[in-house]
């Protein structure tokens, strides 16, 4: 991944292979597991749905997406699930009700990022040429510090 000007990462990603989903299961499945009991408590059956509602279900959408499809970096205090197209379109949107975005331009294009947390999500509207796109990615991080770092990396 390639760091913007101020320092959120931005599209595109390196080619260098992800990570094996095995060097981590465990986390992996924890992070699911609590995103899906946060999504499912925060909407009882006679509760409207609202946007935090939809905003943990689009959280929790890119998590499986990045576990689906094998986009999951580990860099040792840290985990990344990244999701992209519409998965990350989605969750980008719903963030957009509470998240200003911050438009950042620098050798990859141009882009609108959304960032919450240690988290972003990133809509590239410019690429490296100059030409308009319709890009979208999430990257989603999990901090698990060192010491669960070191032991991921085994």
């Amino acid at each position: 991944m390639t760091q913007g000007p101020h320092g959120y990462r931005n599209m595109p990603k390196p080619a260098a292979a992800a990570v094996p989903l095995r060097a981590f299961p465990v986390a992996a499945a924890a992070v699911a597991a609590v995103v899906a009991a946060a999504t499912l408590a925060a909407a009882p059956a006679s509760a409207q749905i609202n946007t935090r509602t939809l905003t943990l279900a689009g959280v929790s959408d890119c998590l499986a997406e990045a576990v689906a499809t094998k986009s999951v970096d580990e860099d040792g205090i840290a985990i990344v699930f990244s999701c992209t197209d519409a998965k990350a379109r989605t969750l980008y949107n719903f963030l957009g009700r509470r998240i200003q975005t911050e438009v950042v331009e620098d050798r990859n294009g141009k882009f609108e990022n959304r960032a919450f947390g240690n988290s972003a999500c990133y809509h590239r509207i410019v690429d490296q040429s100059g030409h308009a796109t319709d890009e979208f990615r999430c990257d989603l991080v999990i901090a698990v510090g060192e010491a669960l770092g070191e032991r991921l990396g085994e």
